[in-house]
């Protein structure tokens, strides 16, 4: 399966349905289930880190996708942490000028990017793993993503088709419109809970194996 038999499909149910606002259906669907379920895993090229710069922008990534989420990133033999600049503020007023081997890291301001603490006192390159998203204006989805969770955009794409304003246009009567929202949206949800529930099974059992086999 992959996006064009998507389309079919989605289109299957509602035949009269413009491409574009199917195909936008789709594509909201997509970004939703990898947003809330961190359902494509990647892993980007190492990414060059330089002496004094705090900011590190992965390249690489699949076309039409960004970064939802880091899972791990791992600079010289250490495991970085997650933090925010309130938290580091918080224990540092002068947080933003220290300088040394880094340990934490928060999102930057740009797409794909994250911010070292501290400051990198030397160069080297970062490794790791992340979650992906399509990006709003992405031409088309991987066919890997499209044929693993097929049934779930499905869902969610008919949901949208239901329950946003293009519902009430020619091609659905307005009626069954809002039930047919509701069975989808509600099945939409059921997926994403089950995702959820693995993918935060998932990433408990690989922080068990690295504290049990030392590796933090």
């Amino acid at each position: 399966m992959n996006a064009t038999d998507l389309v079919k499909e989605v289109a299957g149910f509602l035949p009269a349905a413009p491409t574009p606002v199917v195909a936008q259906s789709i594509m909201r669907a997509t970004r939703e289930l990898c947003r809330d379920c961190l359902c494509w895993r990647h892993t980007p090229y190492p990414a060059p880190v330089a002496e004094g710069e705090p900011s590190v922008t992965f390249y690489g990534l699949p076309q039409g996708s960004q970064i939802v989420q880091f899972e791990s990133l791992v600079m010289g033999g250490m495991k970085l942490r997650p933090t925010t600049p309130t938290r580091l503020a918080f224990d540092d007023a002068r947080w933003d000028l220290q300088v040394g081997p880094p340990s934490q890291y928060f999102k930057g301001e740009e797409p794909n990017q994250i911010q070292l603490y501290p400051i990198p006192e030397a160069a080297g390159e970062l490794r790791g793993t992340v979650f992906l998203e399509p990006m709003i204006d992405a031409a088309e989805l991987p066919e890997t993503l499209v044929s693993e969770f097929f049934t779930e955009i499905l869902d969610g794409a008919l949901a949208y088709l239901h329950r946003f304003p293009w519902a009430g246009q020619n091609y659905i009567d307005a009626k069954y419109a809002l039930t047919a929202a509701s069975t989808y949206t509600a099945r939409f949800e059921a997926h994403k809970r089950l995702l959820r529930s693995r993918a935060v099974d998932a990433l408990t059992r690989s922080v068990a194996r690295k504290v049990t086999y030392g590796g933090y």
